[in-house]
């Protein structure tokens, strides 16, 4: 068998790019701070859906919701759409540099990463506890099926660099089942490619999640 591959990836120049960033001031601790996130990647041959405008379009999302529903938290939420995810961890970097003196106030960093399927799960770094207060979470919604907990030293996207720089707890939302790489950095990644009753699904779980994240009585264990 021979197999020809044509890779066309190449560096362009640079250019000035933004993080977006966006507070739900929290009604009894506003300068605890839940952050949630998603990023754009700083290049896509496809519309970049999965990766990783869900993300961006989740944690936006969460906020609205939680609006909707007259929620208002402890805690502030903190939405960031990370930029030029692909290029470099310049766009986690310059908020860590920017907000270095406030980072003992995070109380903890969400990031969904792994497109928008039906949710399976967590990952999540740092003390065990972490992993029971999501199972404890998880009850409140058993029709998902979110049964998976699992321990990382390391979770691959924008908040690696935060895990280098602060001991802050991150959960990254897993729904992979399988056919995230069928469209992941492909023409194929387009909204065509999503179902909404899992977009439905993953919202309803991560904004579940990241409410009683805020909410709660105690921080999350460091």
């Amino acid at each position: 068998m021979t197999i020809k591959l044509s890779m066309e990836v190449k560096e362009d120049t640079e250019s000035y790019s933004r993080n977006l960033i966006g507070d739900y001031k929290g009604s009894e601790r506003p300068k605890s701070i839940v952050l949630v996130s998603g990023h754009i990647d700083s290049w896509d041959v496809g519309q970049g859906v999965q990766d990783d405008a869900v993300g961006v379009f989740m944690a936006f999302e969460t906020v609205k919701l939680l609006q909707k529903l007259g929620l208002k938290p402890r805690r502030t939420i903190r939405v960031v759409s990370w930029t030029a995810e692909e290029f470099s961890s310049a766009p986690p970097n310059v908020y860590i540099e920017k907000y270095k003196d406030e980072l003992r106030n995070h109380n903890v960093l969400l990031e969904s990463d792994f497109g928008c399927y039906k949710p399976t799960g967590f990952y999540y770094t740092r003390r065990p506890e972490v992993g029971c207060i999501l199972y404890e979470i998880t009850k409140l919604f058993p029709q998902t099926n979110t049964t998976s907990f699992t321990p990382v030293d390391e979770i691959p996207n924008d908040l690696e660099e935060f895990i280098t720089h602060a001991d802050i707890p991150t959960i990254s939302l897993n729904g992979n089942d399988g056919r995230y790489f069928w469209y992941h950095h492909t023409e194929g990644d387009t909204m065509a490619a999503t179902n909404p009753d899992d977009l439905d699904m993953c919202l309803a779980v991560w904004a579940t999640t990241i409410f009683i994240l805020a909410d709660m009585n105690e921080d999350v264990p460091r």
